[in-house]
Order: structure tokens, then sequence, then C-alpha cells
């Protein structure tokens, strides 16, 4: 799975996993252009291995996220680092994001592993 800046680029989804609009493999011409000329928005899943622990958010800046997790910077997160990526959803705007962060959160356990499983 490919995070942060070693993601793909997808501009005007349908909702999760699927685009109707530009999909930029990273490191290809123009992705760090893209990067820079669109607000990109994340959902997240992490999870704690120590803890069996999972938990979602959405971010405009993933890489500074995580090591916020890690570092023990949240409240919410700090008691069950480390934490490692499993999903990762680019949208296009943050209304996007906070509805996918939404719906996700709302999966029982079984359904956000099928979701997990499916979509990273």
């Amino acid at each position: 799975m490919k995070e942060g800046r070693d993601a793909p680029i997808e501009i005007g989804g349908l909702g999760a996993g699927r685009s109707a609009g530009i999909r930029v493999p990273a490191g290809s011409p123009g992705s760090d252009l893209l990067r820079a000329f669109f607000m990109l928005f994340y959902v997240y899943i992490i999870y704690s291995e120590g803890y069996d622990r999972y938990y979602i958010g959405q971010t405009q800046d993933f890489e500074t996220r995580l090591q916020r997790h890690n570092n023990g910077m949240e409240k919410a997160t700090k008691p069950y680092k480390p934490w490692k990526l499993k999903c990762l959803i680019i949208k296009s705007t943050r209304g996007e994001a906070m509805i996918l962060e939404k719906k996700i959160k709302n999966l029982n356990r079984e359904k956000l592993e099928r979701f997990i499983a499916t979509y990273s």
C-alpha cells in the first residue's frame, strides 16, 4: 500500500476507491504539481497491533498526522501507539472526506476489515 507522497492522486471521486476524474500514479511527471495545485484530503485507517484497535480519521497532511499519532500527540490514540497505516483514501474536498470518515466510523469491525481489504 502506498502512503503520503507515494500514494496515487485521485481527483473527483464517485466514492471510496472509485474515481470519475484524474488518477495520477505517484512519481509520474506532474504528480508533485497536482499535489501543489489541488487541495487533497485524506481519510485514513490506522491500526495498533499491540492493542488490536483501529482508528479512523481525516486530514489534509497525512504524513504529519501519522507522526502526531505515533509521537503521542493525539489524546485519543496516545495510549495505543505505535500505529500502522491500513488504508488511505484521497478525496478532493474536506466535505467528501468528512462524509466518508463518518460512514467508515459507523461500520462494525467485520465490515471495517472487509472495507480495508477491498480499498487498500
